[in-house]
């Protein structure tokens, strides 16, 4: 098993784990109830993409690739939000 990253899950490592997940989670929540697209789109782009990197870097954080889960998390935040739009445009191109 030499070269192996095993995850190690030492109680201060799901403590981490268990906080970025949190943190990431309450923001988006946050976001998605006291948001409004129309009014304030400034402030919730950055909230999620920073949710979304917590939660990624809590996913990794066992395997201590936190960087690693907050790239993943921001690069699948970044490409759900090109997929909607792409949808959103594609949905309203006859209306």
């Amino acid at each position: 098993m030499a070269g192996m990253n095993l995850p190690r899950f030492t109680l201060p490592d799901m403590f981490v784990t268990t906080t970025l997940i949190a943190v990431g989670i309450g923001a988006a929540t946050f976001t998605f109830r006291y948001g409004d697209p129309d009014k304030d789109a400034g402030w919730g782009a950055p909230v999620l993409l920073t949710a979304a990197a917590a939660i990624g870097a809590g996913i990794f954080a066992p395997f201590h690739r936190k960087r690693l889960g907050a790239k993943i998390g921001m690069f699948a935040a970044i490409a759900t939000f090109v997929v909607g739009r792409i949808i959103y445009v594609f949905s309203h191109l006859h209306s």
